[in-house]
């Protein structure tokens, strides 16, 4: 398979390449408010510019609950991060969380322990997470994928297309009344400080090892707008080459 195989189940996608104001979604009408506080911009990997967000305000893009959030079988996240600090604790990159009785799921890192960490709840008050140890470099550019394979009952995480760390996971995912926050968690804090692009939700599959190899592109990037445009390289062998 390839990226451009996968590109028509992305049904949520927020390039995060405006220089101001609210986050706004590339393939729908499911704009994200900016909320408490001013997110800014800054240089941003394959477009001009990503969104700059800091860990002493409570700023966060949210939207209040929507079904598109809430995929009942497998799914996947892909975001670009750029630490422009080292936290010391929990910050929250995404996440679909009402209070700690109604959890759903949500991508953090946790400073402490030097690890990211992706979990889903069945039932709004458990859950099962999968964590993988990083320690990151400011002012550097990483991709993580977090997904729910629900046909292998498991969840996972990679960064960069490292080997994927799972956690067996048979329950499925509540589907909660939530709203989603992206920055921080919403009206509360744990702010992430750096820049952020290019979110992307598959709702129905997603991206394999390969695939995901082919995402990262080295360091570069594939831009969702550009997962269409990606093709398999071929080699011809034998007496028709």
């Amino acid at each position: 398979m390839t990226l451009a195989s996968k590109a028509s189940f992305c049904t949520f996608n927020l390039p995060l390449k405006e220089a101001s104001g609210d986050a706004l979604d590339a393939v729908g009408s499911l704009d994200l408010a900016e909320s408490g506080g001013t997110v800014g911009s800054g240089t941003g990997l394959f477009y001009p510019t990503a969104r700059d967000f800091e860990a002493d305000d409570t700023e966060v893009f949210t939207r209040s609950d929507n079904a598109v959030f809430n995929p009942s079988g497998t799914f996947m996240f892909r975001v670009w991060l750029n630490f422009e600090t080292d936290p010391s604790g929990t910050v929250i990159l995404f996440e679909k969380f009402t209070n700690l009785s109604n959890l759903e799921y949500g991508l953090w890192y946790e400073g402490s322990n030097n690890r990211f960490r992706w979990y889903v709840s069945a039932n709004g008050t458990s859950n099962t997470s999968a964590y993988y140890s990083f320690t990151p470099t400011t002012s550097t550019w990483y991709c993580v994928h977090c997904w729910h394979d629900a046909d292998s009952d498991e969840i996972g995480i990679s960064v960069d297309a490292g080997t994927a760390s799972t956690a067996a996971h048979s329950t499925g995912v509540i589907d909660g009344t939530g709203a989603f926050g992206v920055g921080a968690r919403v009206n509360t804090g744990f702010g992430f400080d750096g820049l952020m692009q290019d979110l992307v939700l598959l709702d129905g599959t997603f991206l394999d090892s390969t695939e995901r190899t082919a995402d990262v592109n080295s360091g570069a990037g594939v831009p969702f707008t550009k997962w269409n445009a990606s093709r398999p390289t071929l080699t011809l062998t034998g007496a028709g080459r």
